[in-house]
């Protein structure tokens, strides 16, 4: 049997290179947050941010270049709603999911996870809701 040689494959930069980006990740992120009717307080721990002052511009859609850990943060943001888009669930069914206990998440809710994980909680979430995309024979409680 021949060994086959593979291309060394290099991940993807997952920092934006240009400011445009950044900026679209912030309001989108933002906005899927407002959706999910989290207070001023679970956004900003979300976003993982320290200074309390760069959020307040934020909101105010005046934007400062992100952090990688920050981008990362609001694109799996992102992702965990593309995921809950994915599985067809109402605005509404997607907030009772993110907000009830989950055997998932050790009987905390998916929104308790990430906020108390930081990113490793978010990529969890993600992960998890990605799974029940692909197989999803456990997903009744969601619709």
């Amino acid at each position: 049997m021949t060994r086959m040689k593979y291309a060394k494959q290099t991940a993807p930069k997952l920092l934006p290179a240009d400011p445009f980006h950044q900026k679209l990740a912030i309001e989108l992120s933002f906005t899927i947050m407002r959706g999910w009717a989290l207070s001023d307080s679970e956004q900003f721990t979300l976003t993982g941010l320290k200074d309390t002052y760069i959020f307040q511009l934020w909101q105010q859609r005046v934007f400062t270049e992100l952090s990688k850990e920050t981008y990362l943060r609001l694109a799996c943001v992102i992702d965990v709603n593309r995921q809950l888009k994915l599985m067809g669930t109402s605005a509404t069914s997607a907030v009772r999911w993110l907000k009830s206990n989950n055997p998932a998440f050790q009987d905390q809710s998916p929104l308790h996870h990430m906020l108390g994980h930081g990113l490793e909680g978010i990529q969890d979430v993600s992960r998890v809701l990605c799974q029940q995309v692909h197989y999803p024979l456990n997903t009744t409680h969601l619709h």
